[in-house]
């Protein structure tokens, strides 16, 4: 398996992160889409993501999936 989520992680947690994320978000970008890259943001920092053997720290993938997600999010609308 690449990712699967991690038992340690709280559901509470991912969904505090998601609001204090999107609401200091919001003060740079539009609010849904703030909203928005914080949901994908957490819910993929939720998983343990490994490739060919080796784990994936979250840390610096936090960022680039929000940024990511923005990214599509502003070129669409």
């Amino acid at each position: 398996r690449i990712a699967y989520f991690n038992k340690k992680k709280m559901w509470e947690g991912i969904i505090a992160a998601i609001v204090a994320g999107g609401i200091a978000a919001s003060l740079v970008v539009p609010v849904l889409h703030a909203f928005a890259a914080a949901t994908v943001a957490m819910l993929i920092e939720g998983l343990d993501i490994t490739i060919n053997g080796w784990k994936i720290d979250d840390n610096p993938v936090i960022p680039v999936v929000a940024g990511f997600v923005l990214t599509l999010l502003g070129s669409s609308f």
